[in-house]
């Protein structure tokens, strides 16, 4: 689960103010966190509801699904 700040306008004059050299455009971020796999989420509000879905959510069983022992 990913939350970057600096996606809104005013945000990402403020990251680039402050760190000009690790910003980048948001298109190229969405499509590493795709390739990635990642959940991304726009707020703490956002993060907090991802995560007591997943902690609710059945365990997964196919191939395809990240499960622990």
């Amino acid at each position: 689960m990913v939350w970057k700040g600096g996606q809104t306008e005013a945000g990402a004059r403020a990251i680039f103010s402050h760190t000009a050299a690790l910003a980048s455009e948001v298109r190229i971020w969405d499509a590493a966190m795709r390739q990635a796999g990642a959940l991304c989420v726009d707020s703490i509000e956002e993060m907090v509801d991802a995560v007591k879905g997943l902690l609710y959510m059945k365990r997964g069983t196919g191939k395809r699904v990240g499960s622990s022992p």
